[in-house]
């Protein structure tokens, strides 16, 4: 072991590491560590995996223990294996599960699948290469061509006399398959080789060449689940991670010097596939293109697949294959997989853009599957690989023409603007809805399930909101926007709050429906105070009441009043806030509008405080609390009361106000209000001088990574000022 101890050294020196602290990183004695450097020991595999991965090796320490241990043959001994891939990256828990099978007395069979360009090939080379010492009667590669452009694939006839020739050169093969069945069995009696079968389209290709020898190891590769080989270890090859993706490119690039953000881009718009990764490499180490014509290239719809593909290798030709095997109506579900928005799907959505039952759609799903074009997530979300989903929507053979991607995305809006109706109605009851279709059955039970939900799927409905618009449904663009407006306030998503908005703004006026125009322009509006940007947030209320003064509508002109009023207390005028937010009581007191009267009421406690009305603004705010009516309003209620106690110095009060609202926060899953009430807390212990427990409590707000702005958070401000 003269080379690899030698490397090993090596690398520990060059760290500055001492043989105890390489030792116990590896899980093993200093001793053994030293044995092996000097070549008096031989490591077993596990060490040599864990020593490649901990001095980031990249295989080079796998490929000199494997040489270190010889893989000389006798004549005759077939050694079939090619060159081990120069540059191989990562895929460590891969390599270990695969050798550690392969070196067992009887092996199972090793099936190692994954998208087309994820390097099964690669990794199958270095296992039989890292276990080939173990096989003494020889290893021998057979590519069986099953996604081979231009090949139909070998057959199992062919496959039965290509290795025949190879394990029986002397004898003749018979003519009829169970003959040479027979022969095969018979001639690999007692001898322990290992076969890789590369490129395998499906089991039935290899099924009779598989050793009834207990002795011999077989690694199969497959863009396939071949799940007809039940008794074997299959192990799924998966993209890289974007670290050892970066990797590889600076390898095979041999361009160090190219930034890290420029690599990560590069190797993100690669999708991370191995494949890709080298291609654009080599481009690069060729010099014909810069590191920013390669990002230019990459992040163009029209050129990205161009940039992807070299005089042999092309990514696009690689997937279309995979692509081009599947069934029409597994084809139709992948297309419309490809125009889904956002990038986790729900089986549910995926159901509704298909018009098909759950049952068809989950049948269909499991071959995508099957096929690694889409993977099943946790939860059993569907998920398309970036460069799938680009393809595909790009191939003339496998997109949807227009008016089937309208329909698609039509079927999907009338199953999610109800749902998110029935979502929004669950986790703020009360709330007005304009013109909603509701729910046939919904599938929430209690607001919980209503907020999961909507955490989970935000992201696509934000997308499907603009989408709506572009394929000429805008009533449902300005529906899902203001369905969305009471979640993404709760959990200060403040960016896809504005985006949909204005999306929905411009739906509404081009279509000159004034009453939604005002109604999203006061929506708009809260997202701008929540942002801090107050002159805006005027002009959005300030255009929706007289919008609505205009139409006649007494409600939206209130509610838009009473939103000024509070862009007035943000900007430091506490009398002029209070005066419009008590016009705007009496109206909702008026009209039964109790909800909005809680809501203004808490306006009112804080302009109160602002103004040094301690008195005042506890009854207001004690007014709010007992006025609350659903476990939302009596937290903010709470929370309110904390706030005006501890501005008037009854520190107890507002201790004890705080907790319940953190509480409160808890059982409602409200990060926001959780995070507000634990620095106001913080607040009440620094003031008493207890510095630990206030930076406990700021620390603690602080890892929920909740975006608050001190402009609104009356507590985050006064945490500002005690920690300057």
């Amino acid at each position: 072991m003269h080379a690899f101890g030698t490397d090993l050294r090596r690398r520990r020196t060059e760290k500055g590491l001492c043989l105890e602290v390489v030792a116990e990183a590896l899980g093993y004695c200093a001793s053994t560590l030293s044995r092996v450097e000097r070549g008096q020991m031989r490591p077993q595999h596990k060490f040599v995996l864990e020593a490649d991965k901990y001095f980031q090796a990249n295989g080079a320490l796998l490929g000199l223990a494997q040489t270190d241990a010889g893989c000389s043959r006798p004549a005759g001994v077939p050694c079939g294996l090619p060159d081990k891939p120069r540059h191989f990256v990562g895929r460590y828990r891969e390599l270990a599960d695969a050798v550690s099978t392969l070196l067992e007395p009887r092996p199972e069979i090793v099936v190692v699948g994954g998208i087309a360009g994820a390097g099964k090939t690669a990794l199958a080379v270095v296992v039989g290469m890292t276990v080939m010492h173990t096989y003494p009667d020889g290893c021998l590669m057979l590519d069986f061509q099953g996604y081979t452009m231009g090949s139909p694939g070998l057959t199992e006839a062919e496959g039965l006399e290509r290795v025949l020739r190879v394990v029986a050169p002397d004898t003749d093969i018979p003519p009829d398959r169970d003959s040479r069945i027979t022969l095969l069995r018979t001639v690999l009696t007692g001898r322990r080789m290992l076969f890789v079968f590369d490129n395998v389209r499906s089991a039935s290709q290899i099924r009779s060449l598989l050793p009834a020898e207990p002795k011999c190891g077989v690694v199969v590769t497959s863009r396939t689940r071949l799940n007809a080989l039940d008794e074997a270890r299959h192990i799924d090859l998966g993209v890289l991670q974007e670290d050892e993706a970066a990797d590889l490119f600076q390898l095979v690039s041999g361009h160090e010097a190219v930034p890290d953000p420029e690599v990560q881009d590069i190797v993100t718009s690669c999708g991370c596939l191995p494949l890709a990764v080298r291609i654009v490499a080599a481009r690069f180490r060729a010099g014909g293109v810069t590191s920013e014509e390669l990002r230019a290239q990459l992040s163009s719809e029209t050129s990205r697949f161009a940039a992807l593909e070299d005089e042999e290798r092309s990514v696009a030709g690689a997937l279309s294959l995979s692509c081009a095997r599947l069934r029409p109506e597994e084809q139709r579900l992948l297309a419309q997989l490809a125009v889904h928005p956002g990038g986790r799907a729900d089986v549910a959505f995926v159901s509704a853009m298909a018009g098909l039952d759950r049952l068809k759609t989950v049948c269909l799903l499991d071959r995508l599957h099957q096929a690694y074009l889409v993977e099943r997530r946790s939860g059993g979300d569907v998920e398309l690989h970036d460069l799938v989903r680009a393809l595909v929507s790009g191939h003339k053979l496998f997109r949807l023409d227009e008016t089937d991607r309208g329909a698609a995305l039509g079927r999907l809006l009338d199953y999610a603007v109800p749902m998110t109706g029935a979502a929004d109605a669950l986790i703020e009851p009360g709330r007005f809805q304009s013109d909603v279709p509701r729910c046939d059955g919904t599938e929430f039970t209690d607001s919980g399930q209503a907020l999961t939900w909507l955490r989970k799927r935000w992201p696509a409905l934000a997308s499907l909101c603009e989408l709506a618009d572009e394929i000429g449904r805008p009533r449902d663009c300005w529906r899902l926007a203001h369905l969305l407006r009471a979640f993404f306030s709760r959990e200060k998503l403040l960016e896809p709050w504005i985006r949909t908005h204005q999306r929905a703004l411009a739906a509404a006026e081009r279509e000159d429906e004034n009453r939604v125009v005002a109604m999203i322009e006061n929506n708009l509006g809260m997202a701008y105070q929540e942002r801090g940007d107050l002159p805006e947030a005027a002009r959005s209320h300030g255009r929706a009441a007289q919008l609505f003064a205009a139409l006649g509508g007494e409600h939206g002109e209130t509610d838009s009043r009473a939103s000024l009023a509070w862009v007035q207390l943000y900007r430091g005028k506490p009398a002029e806030a209070l005066a419009g937010l008590s016009k705007a009581v009496e109206v909702y007191r008026r009209t039964g509008r109790s909800r909005n009267e809680v809501i203004t009421l808490r306006g009112m406690a804080l302009a109160a405080t602002s103004l040094n009305r301690a008195f005042e603004a506890l009854e207001y705010a004690r007014q709010a609390h007992e006025l609350a009516s659903s476990p939302r309003e009596v937290l903010l209620a709470v929370n309110c009361l904390g706030w005006v106690c501890y501005r008037a110095a009854i520190h107890g009060d507002a201790r004890t106000w705080y907790d319940k609202a953190a509480e409160l926060a808890r059982e409602e899953n409200e990060l926001a209000e959780l995070a507000r009430s634990l620095v106001g807390l913080g607040n009440i212990a620094a003031e008493q001088g207890e510095l630990g427990v206030a930076g406990e409590r700021w620390a603690a707000a602080d890892q929920l990574l909740v975006q608050l702005n001190p402009v609104i958070v009356g507590e985050l401000a006064a945490r500002r000022r005690l920690c300057s």
